[in-house]
């Protein structure tokens, strides 16, 4: 990530997961990337990310799958963060949405 203005980072990120074959099955090696855009508010307290990630299918034949995904963050107090986020699927290999509620500490 690279902070490009007030609070503003652009952000890219991507891997790859050597699968390894079993017998009777023939999987795809994997590989995921994701570019978007993140703002801080409310003197960095609260944190709105936006990207486009793409997987690569794991068996041939299927469509990757491709979504956009909103994210918010919260800092809270005693190093508690809460995130909450919202998938929504661009291609027939993505769920059609998603949502997922998260909370780390830092000690």
């Amino acid at each position: 990530s690279r902070t490009i203005g007030r609070g503003l980072m652009a952000m890219v990120d991507g891997g790859y997961t050597k699968i390894g074959d079993q017998v009777g099955f023939d999987f795809n090696d994997t590989s995921w990337y994701d570019v978007g855009l993140a703002q801080n508010l409310a003197r960095d307290v609260v944190n709105v990310r936006v990207f486009f990630v793409e997987y690569r299918a794991l068996v041939q034949g299927l469509e990757n799958s491709r979504a956009v995904v909103t994210a918010v963050s919260v800092k809270g107090t005693s190093g508690w963060r809460l995130q909450f986020s919202g998938d929504f699927g661009l291609s027939d290999g993505a769920p059609d949405h998603g949502f997922t509620f998260g909370a780390s500490r830092r000690f």
